[in-house]
């Protein structure tokens, strides 16, 4: 390799790195912002990233006239160092300012100071990446090829990250990145930077060290819960680390699992006949937001009888022997449900790996949750309408209670995990997957004030069945409402007049 070749090849590495850490940062705001705010601050990611970038390309613009191709890479290695810079000094100011709800004064306060904590790095950054586009020696072509590649890089390389670590850890390895970037166009030959300027100060001229003191950081923040973390002010209520078993997080999740807590047992829909014993619980969440309760598992006689007084647990009334399947495992309180009513074959489909490894590792909450321990339990990773729509086996009962997260994915705000399941196509994969005289079991908010959750899913329900070739729904659909929950049971066909006589007289009970 000829030595215009080695220099070639260092200065597009860094172009390769530092593009990727800015679609990298990007990507990770997103979920963070989803767990310390709600999922469509993922816009304000996107919106952040846009004002940063293009008011570094402003400033390269009117400022940078001193920027030509022969010193372009040392200006490149020390803005890039200072992009690396940014990146963990603004994030760990960010980890330390929660957005709750307050006073409107104080409240745009907040959100400014947010705003320039978000928009900063992207603007160091947007600095370096123009300076790489339009000083540099070069073919623009070559250089725009490898920005858009290492961009495409960084998308998969943040999913990739976000599996192996917490998301405060990938923040502070992606700045790590960026100083890698600035170390490989270090390595490229270049004229001093000019005199006089802040990018002479001693820091900006060591990007390795900045790189390797970064990326320790992140593996040691990554050790446990009580490094670096986001603190979550949802519905101006901070959520307390002390409470905190476990935190685990991937490209669409943050889920955390609390210490054991006694008290009443958790019910959807509780029938004011309930039991009120206490037993031992935990709390699981998915950006401190979307929750359910694991109980601890006995198999004492009675132990678990509360489950039978929850309105979303109604069809195991009417079906309690065969085949059933669950659609979101969560903490395994629905299969724990349909192995209480007598079932012995269930397969749980769970998008989020995390939970099926709490589920089912020893070493986690496998013997507090009890279920991967009992006879015909099967757990599928995958998505639930993915699932049924490849599977040739057929159930006769499947429910799908409260899925929600609330959260966005790696794609973006309003990319929920669970968007696919409420739709016509997918209610038509469940029903299909039902034996001909099969129960799909959906439970969702309600109102009687407010019925748009209970007229979504009756209308899916009636759209899927006349798909299907169902002359009249209302005849395969039975409805039952308990306070602010709404449980809907859908039959492949009619429901027999001794169907709907247990359902009623379940109800009324």
């Amino acid at each position: 390799m000829t030595r215009a070749s080695r220099d070639a090849l260092a200065f597009l590495s860094g172009v390769f790195l530092l593009c990727m850490s800015v679609l990298m940062i990007q990507i990770i705001q997103t979920r963070i912002l989803s767990v310390v705010s709600l999922y469509y601050m993922a816009f304000f990611s996107i919106s952040m990233a846009m004002l940063g970038l293009t008011a570094g390309a402003l400033i390269v613009y009117y400022r940078f006239d001193h920027a030509t191709p022969s010193n372009v890479n040392v200006l490149l290695s020390r803005v890039s160092t200072g992009f690396a810079l940014c990146i963990a000094v603004c994030f760990a100011l960010e980890l330390a300012s929660p957005l709750p709800s307050l006073a409107w004064a104080t409240y745009v306060i907040l959100w400014v100071k947010a705003i320039a904590l978000l928009a900063a790095p992207f603007t160091v950054g947007g600095i370096a990446v123009s300076l790489a586009l339009t000083r540099s020696s070069v073919p623009i072509g070559i250089t725009y090829g490898i920005d858009l590649l290492g961009a495409a890089t960084g998308c998969i390389a943040s999913l990739a990250l976000l599996t192996w670590m917490d998301a405060s850890s990938a923040m502070f390895m992606t700045a790590g990145l960026a100083a890698l970037a600035a170390w490989c166009f270090g390595r490229a030959p270049s004229e001093p930077a000019p005199a006089g300027s802040i990018l002479n100060w001693g820091i900006f001229r060591r990007p390795g060290l900045v790189a390797i003191c970064l990326g320790a950081l992140a593996v040691v923040n990554s050790a446990g819960n009580a490094g670096l973390q986001p603190i979550i002010a949802k519905f101006d209520r901070i959520d307390p680390l002390s409470s905190v078993y476990q935190i685990k997080w991937n490209s669409f999740s943050r889920v955390s699992a609390s210490i054991p807590m006694v008290g009443p047992p958790f019910l959807w829909g509780a029938s004011p006949t309930a039991p009120a014993n206490a037993l031992e619980q935990r709390l699981l969440t998915i950006d401190g937001m979307a929750g359910t309760w694991m109980p601890r598992y006995s198999d004492a006689p009675g132990y678990l009888d509360f489950l039978r007084y929850d309105i979303t647990n109604l069809a195991y009334y009417a079906r309690h022997t065969g085949r059933a399947a669950v659609v979101g495992v969560g903490s395994g309180r629905d299969m724990l449900s349909a192995y209480l009513f007598g079932f012995r074959d269930i397969t749980g489909v769970e998008l989020n790996p995390i939970f099926i490894d709490l589920l089912t590792d020893p070493q986690k909450l496998r013997t507090y949750a009890g279920i991967a321990d009992l006879p015909g339990i099967r757990f599928v990773v995958d998505d639930g309408r993915s699932w049924f729509a490849r599977t040739k086996e057929k159930f006769d009962l499947i429910e799908m209670s409260m899925v929600d997260t609330w959260a966005a994915t790696g794609a973006g705000a309003f990319s929920l995990s669970e968007n696919g399941l409420y739709t016509v196509e997918g209610w038509k994969t469940f029903l299909s997957a039902l034996n001909p005289t099969g129960l799909f079991t959906v439970s969702r908010w309600h109102s009687p004030h407010t019925t748009v959750e209970l007229g979504r899913v009756v209308s899916l329900a009636v759209a899927a069945l006349m798909d299907l070739g169902t002359d009249r729904p209302s005849d395969h659909i039975f409805i039952a409402g308990l306070g602010n929950l709404a449980t809907v049971i859908v039959s492949r066909s009619p429901l027999a007049g001794s169907d709907l006589k247990i359902l009623q007289e379940t109800a009324d009970r």
